[in-house]
């Protein structure tokens, strides 16, 4: 993204746009927290407000899930770690248990992807990235969907739309088993 796709009005270019949007959905998910918050929140503020034919549906479900769902990590496991096997454990551990803790969920308002097809998340594209952890089930207030724009490679499979994560908006959230049985199993 580049100052000559902001129009002197402030709205982004056609190619802005574009280019943003490629960027969001080819970017590599990861449990880390993403750089840049300040900056996508006002680009997907901008999209929202200039692109009324991207806009969700308000009131339609989305869906987001987070890493986790395995079983808790046990010492044993990490016999073949030698002389780094409790600081491997400790770590594998505490990421388990902050995996596993709804507290840890940040309700902050930033844009962040979901799906809107539920059985999205029951492939195995999301089982590939140890996506099986708690699924938060929100309802859209303001929504970019991006599921129909082309893509390369395998990121059509998620269905995406884009949303600020507020807890207001949360219908609820389940652990992966539950979600998959309440709306995969249909």
């Amino acid at each position: 993204m580049t100052e000559e796709n902001i129009q002197p009005s402030g709205g982004l270019s056609e190619a802005g746009i574009a280019d943003f949007i490629h960027d969001w959905r080819t970017k590599t998910m990861s449990a880390v927290p993403r750089d840049g918050l300040s900056f996508s929140d006002l680009m997907w503020t901008r999209i929202y407000r200039q692109c009324p034919s991207l806009r969700a549906v308000e009131g339609m479900l989305i869906f987001r899930v987070h890493h986790g769902g395995g079983d808790e990590p046990t010492l044993s496991e990490y016999d073949d770690f030698g002389d780094n096997q409790q600081e491997a454990f400790r770590e594998d551990h505490r990421r388990w248990v902050r995996q596993s803790d709804l507290r840890s969920i940040r309700f902050d308002g930033h844009w962040v992807s979901f799906t809107k097809t539920p059985k999205a998340l029951c492939s195995p594209y999301f089982a590939s990235k140890g996506l099986r952890g708690f699924v938060i089930v929100q309802k859209v207030k303001k929504a970019v969907d991006i599921s129909d724009i082309e893509a390369w490679g395998a990121v059509n499979e998620e269905n995406e739309v884009v949303a600020p994560l507020e807890e207001s908006q949360v219908v609820e959230i389940l652990s992966f088993s539950e979600f998959e049985n309440k709306y995969c199993k249909q």
